[in-house]
């Protein structure tokens, strides 16, 4: 695994004005990934699953939040202390490809 990219982070203006934060994520951000997936309904889940999701198991936030900042990153935006919004990539082996996914917060978007 490499080394935590400290040198993508950093501070964004939102539309209304308010800083967050963009930074890649850690193991330790599980909980906030959990409590930003419990914050969305089930449009924003399906969109972002591309099926009906009720729950996010232990072993999907550990894949979710355990990356290795090259093949499989993924970042986070925060408010304070809330995580509002996730995109991440994983890198198909052996072709030129990636899935990439995304869920935003459902009071964040628009």
């Amino acid at each position: 695994m490499a080394d935590y990219p400290s040198d993508y982070e950093f501070d964004i203006v939102l539309r209304d004005g308010a800083v967050a934060r963009f930074r890649p994520l850690r193991p330790e951000d599980a909980p906030l990934l959990l409590a930003l997936f419990e914050h969305t309904g089930a449009q924003s889940r399906y969109y972002r699953f591309f099926r009906a999701k009720d729950e996010l198991t232990p072993e999907e936030l550990e894949h979710f939040t355990t990356v290795d900042y090259v093949d499989r990153m993924a970042f986070g935006v925060f408010e304070d202390r809330e995580m509002v919004g996730v995109g991440r990539y994983d890198r198909a082996k052996d072709e030129p490809a990636a899935e990439v996914a995304f869920l935003v917060a459902d009071a964040q978007q628009g």
